[in-house]
């Protein structure tokens, strides 16, 4: 019978204590006896991986600052936006929703901010999947012969966005 890995169920090569998926992961060195990997400073989670928060009686682990999540919310300030006389909570570019420069959902009467396509997630419309049968390139024709090609042209890189032109030289 082969030995199984350390970490996982699956079987262990012949004399190998770890599967060829694990075979790279160390094992923890902060207890005779612990199995399990490695998470930071040869050491897992439960003996010395990870920091614990420095507020006296706090169990949880540190993540910003020495503090867990709850005690560095208490202790630093919340961001403010940048710009001059607003007083509203920064999320992205250092800035609040409405100065970050996000849309409104397009549904008539709705407050909340776009996510998709312009609406938001409650009216989110959902689009058709495409038709795998249906051509990409269509081909118009004008003349009888079949000479005139200019509208598939048209038809494929009408939907491909340009960048913007450089007006500097």
């Amino acid at each position: 019978m082969a030995a199984t890995c350390l970490f996982c169920a699956n079987p262990a090569p012949p004399g190998r204590t770890k599967c060829t998926f694990h075979r790279h992961r160390a094992v923890c060195i902060g207890a005779p006896g612990c199995t399990n990997q490695v998470y930071a400073r040869q050491r897992c989670v439960r003996h010395g991986g990870k920091r614990r928060c420095h507020v006296e009686g706090c169990e949880s682990y540190a993540r910003n600052r020495n503090l867990c999540f709850h005690h560095a919310a208490s202790v630093l300030p919340p961001k403010t936006c940048a710009v001059d006389g607003c007083e509203k909570r920064a999320h992205a570019k250092n800035k609040c929703l409405p100065h970050s420069g996000v849309r409104r959902c397009r549904a008539e009467g709705c407050l909340l901010y776009a996510r998709h396509a312009g609406y938001c997630t409650h009216h989110r419309q959902e689009t058709p999947p495409a038709s795998p049968a249906k051509s990409t390139f269509v081909v118009k024709s004008n003349d009888a012969d079949g000479d005139d090609d200019s509208g598939w042209f048209e038809d494929v890189w009408s939907r491909v966005p340009y960048p913007p032109l450089a007006t500097t030289f």
